[in-house]
């Protein structure tokens, strides 16, 4: 047998099918085999297979990291809160405990305000009395408009026209004694 007769291993033969390609054989790893040194990972650049691992790990760790941080910003601010809450208690006590006292101190002034109505009137009536002696104003309600007016006119030293009001007015109370004397144009008259 030539190799003359024999296909080469890459071309097809003249009419025949395309060949497959022809596949290299599977060396087995030999320990002995150093002709290629072995890769060393490097701290720097390690290899893929490492460098997938190093990512996956590195993110569970920023992960965890994140975590941890959430529960300590809610921590932080549940105790952030509860003094806070703590601080307002107390100031909202303190407050409301003046408030009832200034209640019941409103309370008690109120009562001893009501209380004390009637020697409010009692003094206020005496004073009012001490003014009617005193005071040539105040008259007694019993008398005619006309009297009143010539006695105000006469202790105010207005004795010619206090005079003339009791001459203009006697044909008249004698007229009708339970009539009121005058009328309003004639008392503005005289006075």
């Amino acid at each position: 047998m030539s190799s003359k007769n024999l296909p080469s291993p890459g071309l097809p033969s003249p009419g025949s099918a395309p060949a497959r390609p022809v596949r290299p054989v599977r060396q087995s790893y030999n320990s002995n085999y150093s002709d290629k040194p072995l890769p060393t990972p490097s701290p720097e650049r390690p290899g893929t297979s490492g460098t997938e691992a190093e990512l996956e790990a590195q993110l569970r760790r920023m992960a965890e990291e994140l975590e941890n941080a959430k529960r300590q910003k809610r921590l932080y601010r549940a105790r952030k809160a509860t003094a806070t809450q703590r601080a307002n208690r107390h100031e909202a006590k303190a407050h409301f405990g003046k408030s009832f006292r200034h209640f019941g101190l409103g309370v008690k002034l109120s009562w001893a305000v009501f209380t004390g109505i009637p020697v409010y009137l009692r003094e206020k009536h005496k004073l009012r009395g001490e003014e009617d002696n005193g005071d040539d104003m105040v008259l007694d309600r019993t008398q005619s408009v006309v009297e009143r007016s010539r006695s105000i006119l006469l202790d105010r030293g207005h004795s010619k026209k206090g005079k003339a009001m009791l001459k203009d007015e006697a044909p008249r109370e004698s007229r009708d004694e339970g009539a009121p004397v005058g009328g309003p144009k004639e008392l503005k008259a005289r006075v």
